[in-house]
């Protein structure tokens, strides 16, 4: 684990990810983010509401 090794806790962890490059490929995104968060890892989106998104692609995301 490599926070282990690094002495990090990862729940002191957020990713900021921005629209686009969660739109690219949404459903394995959501499998990515899902591994990440069960592991203490946090989210911030940058950028939303400049593209395409919407409420309910941003619902997909914290469920």
């Amino acid at each position: 684990n490599v926070f282990e090794s690094v002495d990090i806790n990862p729940e002191r962890i957020t990713l900021e990810i921005t629209e686009s490059m969660v739109l690219g490929n949404i459903s394995e995104t959501i499998k990515k983010m899902q591994a990440l968060k069960k592991k203490g890892i946090k989210f911030a989106m940058d950028d939303f509401g400049t593209g395409h998104s919407s409420l309910s692609s941003l619902k997909k995301l914290t469920s």
